[in-house]
Protein backbone atom coordinates (compact mmCIF):
# COMPACT_ATOMS: atom_id res chain seq x y z
CA UNK A 1 0.00 0.00 0.00
CA UNK A 2 1.86 3.56 -1.04
CA UNK A 3 2.05 5.76 1.70
CA UNK A 4 4.24 8.78 0.80
CA UNK A 5 5.03 10.28 -2.15
CA UNK A 6 8.76 11.75 -3.02
CA UNK A 7 8.58 15.10 -5.39
CA UNK A 8 12.10 16.28 -7.05
CA UNK A 9 11.95 20.42 -7.02
CA UNK A 10 13.32 22.03 -9.76
CA UNK A 11 11.42 20.97 -12.97
CA UNK A 12 8.42 19.64 -10.85
CA UNK A 13 7.57 21.95 -8.62
CA UNK A 14 8.55 24.68 -10.66
CA UNK A 15 7.80 25.57 -14.23
CA UNK A 16 11.09 25.08 -15.76
CA UNK A 17 14.24 23.36 -14.09
CA UNK A 18 16.09 25.79 -12.14
CA UNK A 19 18.88 25.80 -14.58
CA UNK A 20 16.95 26.58 -17.55
CA UNK A 21 15.29 29.36 -15.68
CA UNK A 22 18.92 31.29 -14.73
CA UNK A 23 20.23 30.51 -18.17
CA UNK A 24 17.04 32.18 -19.69
CA UNK A 25 18.20 35.16 -17.67
CA UNK A 26 20.98 35.55 -18.77
CA UNK A 27 20.10 35.33 -22.38
CA UNK A 28 17.07 37.84 -21.96
CA UNK A 29 18.44 40.36 -19.53
CA UNK A 30 22.37 40.12 -20.25
CA UNK A 31 22.31 38.65 -23.81
CA UNK A 32 24.78 35.71 -22.53
CA UNK A 33 24.25 32.38 -24.00
CA UNK A 34 25.62 30.03 -21.29
CA UNK A 35 25.74 26.57 -22.36
CA UNK A 36 23.64 24.29 -20.81
CA UNK A 37 26.45 21.84 -19.96
CA UNK A 38 29.28 24.53 -18.26
CA UNK A 39 26.22 25.52 -15.39
CA UNK A 40 24.74 21.84 -15.08
CA UNK A 41 28.16 21.24 -14.16
CA UNK A 42 28.64 24.33 -11.91
CA UNK A 43 25.34 23.88 -10.27
CA UNK A 44 25.99 20.02 -9.65
CA UNK A 45 29.09 20.76 -7.84
CA UNK A 46 27.07 23.07 -5.87
CA UNK A 47 24.74 21.06 -4.99
CA UNK A 48 27.26 18.58 -3.76
CA UNK A 49 28.87 20.96 -1.52
CA UNK A 50 32.37 20.88 -3.71
CA UNK A 51 31.54 24.40 -4.80
CA UNK A 52 30.88 27.39 -3.01
CA UNK A 53 28.67 29.92 -4.57
CA UNK A 54 30.94 32.68 -3.67
CA UNK A 55 33.51 30.75 -6.11
CA UNK A 56 30.88 30.23 -8.08
CA UNK A 57 30.51 33.75 -8.96
CA UNK A 58 34.55 34.34 -9.22
CA UNK A 59 34.69 30.92 -11.48
CA UNK A 60 31.66 32.11 -13.60
CA UNK A 61 33.26 35.50 -13.95
CA UNK A 62 36.67 34.44 -14.99
CA UNK A 63 35.50 31.91 -17.55
CA UNK A 64 32.46 34.33 -19.45
CA UNK A 65 34.76 37.46 -18.61
CA UNK A 66 31.88 38.85 -17.29
CA UNK A 67 31.55 40.94 -13.57
CA UNK A 68 28.82 39.82 -11.81
CA UNK A 69 28.65 40.11 -7.92
CA UNK A 70 27.86 37.98 -5.80
CA UNK A 71 24.61 40.20 -5.18
CA UNK A 72 23.75 39.64 -8.58
CA UNK A 73 23.75 36.10 -9.25
CA UNK A 74 22.24 35.56 -6.76
CA UNK A 75 19.64 37.96 -7.87
CA UNK A 76 19.24 35.79 -10.61
CA UNK A 77 18.76 32.60 -9.14
CA UNK A 78 16.02 33.84 -7.21
CA UNK A 79 14.22 35.32 -10.28
CA UNK A 80 14.95 31.98 -12.20
CA UNK A 81 12.81 30.20 -9.31
CA UNK A 82 9.20 30.19 -10.71
CA UNK A 83 6.58 27.86 -8.80
CA UNK A 84 4.32 25.87 -10.79
CA UNK A 85 1.39 26.69 -9.40
CA UNK A 86 -0.91 23.76 -10.51
CA UNK A 87 1.30 21.28 -9.55
CA UNK A 88 1.59 22.75 -5.91
CA UNK A 89 -1.95 22.93 -5.61
CA UNK A 90 -1.73 19.23 -6.54
CA UNK A 91 -0.12 18.01 -3.69
CA UNK A 92 -2.07 19.87 -1.31
CA UNK A 93 -4.57 17.24 -2.67
CA UNK A 94 -2.67 14.58 -2.10
CA UNK A 95 -1.68 15.70 1.19
CA UNK A 96 -4.78 14.51 2.39
CA UNK A 97 -4.22 10.80 1.75
CA UNK A 98 -0.19 10.49 1.44
CA UNK A 99 2.79 11.61 3.01
CA UNK A 100 4.01 13.89 0.92
CA UNK A 101 8.34 14.82 0.60
CA UNK A 102 10.31 16.99 -1.68
CA UNK A 103 13.82 15.30 -1.88
CA UNK A 104 15.91 16.83 -4.17
CA UNK A 105 19.45 18.33 -5.60
CA UNK A 106 20.15 21.72 -4.43
CA UNK A 107 22.80 24.07 -3.21
CA UNK A 108 23.25 26.07 -0.39
CA UNK A 109 22.39 29.45 -2.16
CA UNK A 110 19.02 28.24 -3.89
CA UNK A 111 17.60 26.22 -0.60
CA UNK A 112 18.37 29.58 0.69
CA UNK A 113 16.34 31.69 -1.72
CA UNK A 114 13.25 28.92 -0.99
CA UNK A 115 13.39 29.43 2.90
CA UNK A 116 13.64 33.42 2.16
CA UNK A 117 10.61 33.54 -0.42
CA UNK A 118 8.93 30.07 -0.90
CA UNK A 119 7.78 29.71 2.72
CA UNK A 120 4.39 28.65 1.74
CA UNK A 121 5.70 26.08 -1.07
CA UNK A 122 7.94 24.12 1.83
CA UNK A 123 5.32 24.55 4.47
CA UNK A 124 2.94 22.34 2.14
CA UNK A 125 5.60 19.37 2.54
CA UNK A 126 5.71 17.30 5.66
CA UNK A 127 9.43 17.27 4.50
CA UNK A 128 12.07 18.52 2.42
CA UNK A 129 15.80 16.55 1.57
CA UNK A 130 18.21 18.38 -0.19
CA UNK A 131 21.34 17.25 -1.55
CA UNK A 132 23.43 19.84 0.49
CA UNK A 133 21.64 19.45 3.56
CA UNK A 134 21.97 15.64 3.62
CA UNK A 135 25.31 15.55 1.99
CA UNK A 136 24.19 12.71 -0.43
CA UNK A 137 23.22 13.02 -4.11
CA UNK A 138 20.89 12.14 -6.85
CA UNK A 139 21.00 8.77 -8.63
CA UNK A 140 23.04 7.73 -5.97
CA UNK A 141 21.38 4.41 -3.97
CA UNK A 142 22.19 6.08 -0.97
CA UNK A 143 19.66 9.43 -0.74
CA UNK A 144 17.52 7.36 -1.78
CA UNK A 145 18.20 4.62 1.39
CA UNK A 146 18.52 7.56 3.97
CA UNK A 147 15.50 8.77 2.82
CA UNK A 148 13.43 5.65 3.40
CA UNK A 149 15.40 5.38 6.57
CA UNK A 150 14.80 8.66 7.87
CA UNK A 151 10.66 8.62 7.34
CA UNK A 152 10.67 4.98 8.46
CA UNK A 153 9.29 3.79 4.93
CA UNK A 154 9.68 1.00 2.89
CA UNK A 155 10.38 1.01 -0.23
CA UNK A 156 7.15 -0.35 -2.06
CA UNK A 157 5.54 2.05 0.09
CA UNK A 158 6.75 4.85 -1.99
CA UNK A 159 6.36 7.15 -4.92
CA UNK A 160 9.02 8.92 -6.62
CA UNK A 161 8.19 11.97 -9.07
CA UNK A 162 11.19 13.39 -11.14
CA UNK A 163 11.71 14.97 -14.37
CA UNK A 164 15.10 13.07 -14.92
CA UNK A 165 15.12 9.26 -15.95
CA UNK A 166 18.50 8.42 -14.58
CA UNK A 167 16.72 9.16 -11.01
CA UNK A 168 14.10 7.49 -11.46
CA UNK A 169 15.97 3.87 -12.77
CA UNK A 170 18.14 4.19 -9.74
CA UNK A 171 14.82 4.60 -7.58
CA UNK A 172 13.06 2.11 -9.26
CA UNK A 173 15.95 -0.45 -8.69
CA UNK A 174 15.20 -0.31 -5.15
CA UNK A 175 12.05 -0.89 -5.00
CA UNK A 176 10.38 2.52 -5.43
CA UNK A 177 7.83 3.15 -7.65
CA UNK A 178 8.96 6.06 -10.11
CA UNK A 179 7.32 7.98 -12.59
CA UNK A 180 8.88 10.66 -15.12
CA UNK A 181 7.66 14.25 -14.61
CA UNK A 182 6.48 15.92 -17.75
CA UNK A 183 3.27 18.06 -16.60
CA UNK A 184 0.62 18.05 -14.49
CA UNK A 185 -1.99 16.16 -16.88
CA UNK A 186 0.00 13.16 -17.69
CA UNK A 187 1.12 12.92 -13.81
CA UNK A 188 -2.65 12.36 -12.66
CA UNK A 189 -3.12 9.84 -15.55
CA UNK A 190 -0.63 8.36 -14.04
CA UNK A 191 -1.01 8.52 -10.76
CA UNK A 192 -4.63 7.26 -11.84
CA UNK A 193 -3.37 4.09 -13.50
CA UNK A 194 -1.55 3.46 -10.09
CA UNK A 195 -4.47 3.83 -8.35
CA UNK A 196 -3.57 6.80 -6.31
CA UNK A 197 -5.84 9.11 -7.27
Amino acid sequence: MIKAIFFDWGGVLTKDSNKNGILKIFKEKYNLNIDTHTQGKFMDSMDQNKLTFKNYVKEFNEKFNTNFSIEEIHQIYSDGIVPYEEMLEFTKELKDKYKIFILSNNSDEVVKILKEKHQEMLKIFDKCFFSNEINLYKPKKDIFEFVLKETNLKAEECIFIDDKKENTIVAESLGIKSIIFENVEKLKEKLSELEII
